[in-house]
């Protein structure tokens, strides 16, 4: 198991005055996360397995042997296309999990038993609710152009062509189209 916990921060100052956010604060922060990371499962995207949460903090499975997955830009590709291909199908399933990531990098997937895990959803979108979802689609819009654009640029380290703009037009299509 993993645990991920969202932390209070202190200043030095005089009575250790809060930075920012409080107990409350970081719980519901967890908790979005753990909710998302929860659909995300349920969906059969390839995240870790998720746990449990209380307060500010939740666990996970740990992917790993005896070390941690490692993370995509500590590999060295065999196959860079496939696992690009890989990529582009996690951006999909999150996609029809009513979820845009928003910070899909290099640095928050991870290849672990030749399949490609996401992990950390702190920016993501969650437009599932029927009640403001054409306002949280528009939101994710620009978060799907971004994760799109990180993964073709990591992928053209190893002269993958990952066309974000036509990945991007293609999504965005399934978006824009009534659920």
């Amino acid at each position: 198991m993993v645990l991920k916990v969202y932390r209070l921060h202190r200043t030095p100052h005089k009575k250790k005055s809060m930075i920012g956010y409080a107990v409350d604060r970081m719980g519901a922060i967890a908790a979005r996360e753990f909710t998302i990371l929860q659909k995300a499962y349920r969906a059969s995207v390839p995240v870790p397995t998720p746990a449990r949460r209380a307060d500010n903090m939740f666990t996970m499975r740990f992917l790993g042997d005896e070390a941690k997955a490692p993370l995509l830009k500590d590999v060295t590709l065999d196959d860079p296309e496939r696992v690009a291909g890989l990529a582009v199908e996690l951006v999909e399933k999150l996609l029809d999990a009513c979820i845009v990531h928003g910070d899909l990098s290099e640095y928050n997937l991870l290849l672990f038993d030749d399949r490609l895990f996401v992990i950390d959803f702190p920016q993501a979108i969650d437009f599932s609710s029927r009640m403001d979802r054409h306002l949280k689609i528009e939101e994710a819009k620009p978060l799907l152009h971004r994760d799109l654009k990180n993964l073709e640029n990591h992928f053209a380290r190893y002269d993958v062509q990952l066309d974000a703009e036509q990945e991007y037009g293609r999504l965005v299509a399934k978006l824009d189209s009534p659920r």
